[in-house]
């Protein structure tokens, strides 16, 4: 089976995906976001740049 990502691109994924969670929690905190969207504030960021980062290299 052929590997998807290397380790380098690996990597870098981890690396920006914590970057997009932390600056998202950020934001939750910085403007006191309660309840349900707080976890919407957090994870809608993270599931966008996954969308993105998986097709720009599905297509490489």
């Amino acid at each position: 089976m052929k590997k998807f990502f290397s380790n380098k691109r690996r990597i870098k994924y981890f690396i920006i995906s914590a970057l997009v969670i932390f600056i998202s929690c950020i934001i939750v905190v910085w403007f006191n976001i309660t309840g349900f969207l707080r976890v919407l504030a957090i994870f809608i960021p993270y599931f966008i740049f996954d969308t993105i980062w998986t097709k720009y290299y599905k297509d490489k």
